[in-house]
Parts: C-alpha cells; structure tokens; sequence
C-alpha cells in the first residue's frame, strides 16, 4: 500500500538564499513540449515529447525587513542571470523520500505588494526556467 505524505515542511532554496520560513505553498510542474509526428498512413495521431518545460509556483509570507525576502526577490526578478534552485518536500536533508529538485530559474514578475485592509503580506512568484536546464530530480547529494 502506498505511503501518503502531508506537505508541512517543504525547503526552498534560491539563488543560494533559504527562503523556507517564508513558504506557505509551493507548487512544481514538470512537463514537455507535444511534438506530433502523425504521417499519411496512421490510424491515429502520433506524438512525442519535446522539451522540457517546468515551473514552480510559490507563495512567501512577505517580509519587507531589509536584506530579507522583498530584497531578494527584487534582486532575482527579471535578473541577466538564472539562480540556483534547489526544492524538496520535507526538510534539508536529501534521500530516496526525500528527493531533490534542481535547476536554474529565473522569476520575471513579483508582487511585491499585494492584499486587502488587515489582510496579511504575502507575496506569489513563480519561477521558470532559466538557461535550458531541465528540472532534475536525485535522491542523494
């Protein structure tokens, strides 16, 4: 019988910044690009993948302290370079339960101010590819 997980402790780590005790939410998808190869002679449509195409969806607690994450993200958003981006379900540690999600991203739009009178400050960002690197997943450090 399979396992269910509860997600409560997923890591997020960008461009070399934890950014953890901010996450509310997070959201990874990895697909790929349909390719249809469908010729004279099929009987049905044909396709293959192309490439990969991944995000992650993340919603922070917003913490407009300086050198914290409003800094950070007005840093990284729409950057010449992609950062680092490391994620996994439960915690730091790395394993087969555990597995890893590396990549290179870059995020191009932040809200960095965003809500209603008495609401709390949170902040939604997503973050796509940056430089042709797949989203890969590995099970050990």
């Amino acid at each position: 019988m399979a396992t269910p997980h509860v997600l409560k402790n997923a890591y997020l780590r960008v461009g070399g910044s934890d950014i953890t005790s901010y996450l509310r939410s997070v959201k990874a998808t990895i697909g790929y690009d349909e390719r249809e190869c469908t010729v004279m002679g099929n009987a049905a449509h044909w396709s293959i993948p192309g490439l990969e195409d991944w995000s992650i969806e993340v919603e922070c607690n917003q913490d407009y302290t300086d050198n914290l994450l409003n800094e950070l993200l007005d840093t990284w958003t729409g950057a010449d370079a992609a950062v680092a981006i490391i994620l996994k379900p439960n915690g730091a540690t790395t394993s087969a339960a555990n597995p890893k999600y590396t990549s290179n991203g870059r995020i191009f739009v932040d809200t960095p101010i965003s809500g209603a009178v008495g609401d709390l400050a949170t902040v939604s960002f997503t973050i796509k590819p940056g430089d042709g690197t797949a989203l890969v997943r590995a099970v050990a450090d």
